[in-house]
């Protein structure tokens, strides 16, 4: 028995979302709404994404100590100026959680939340990440 590719390629798929209670944030919500953070799995590209940032940041980092060795003040003050953060002081898997935070949340949660709430509530932006990434081994859905 062999697949079917046609049936395969016109069946519609659907990523499931799923909410986490987060009662720390309950200020952030509207009164009388639960604190709830609403996320969903990653799809290929999306995924892509996600590792292409712990690349960029290696290949960044690598050019950067290239240059250090040349001018320790002021290129790699200019490359992490076009990067837009500090590299070093951000590790590979925290750059990771902030891309899967910001491309798994419904809606998308933008780029400077994901960093702050990194910062100031770690182990939540942990628990929602590896629930994303759950969502994400699971797959889509077969479409109604």
């Amino acid at each position: 028995m062999t697949i079917d590719y046609d049936k395969l390629g016109s069946t519609q798929f659907e990523f499931p979302t799923k909410k986490m209670s987060v009662p720390g944030l309950k200020d952030f919500f509207e009164e009388g709404e639960k604190p709830e953070w609403e996320y969903r799995g990653l799809n290929g590209t999306e995924l892509a994404l996600v590792n292409n940032v712990m690349q960029t940041n290696a290949w960044a980092e690598s050019i950067k100590k290239a240059i250090y060795s040349m001018d320790p003040k002021g290129l790699t003050k200019s490359l992490d100026g076009l990067q837009g953060k500090d590299l070093e002081e951000v590790p590979p898997d925290l750059a990771k959680r902030l891309k899967i935070l910001e491309l798994g949340s419904v809606p998308p949660c933008p780029e400077h939340v994901c960093v702050r709430l990194a910062h100031t509530k770690a182990t939540l932006v942990w628990n929602i990440t590896g629930k994303i990434m759950a969502l994400t081994d699971d797959g889509a859905d077969l479409g109604k």
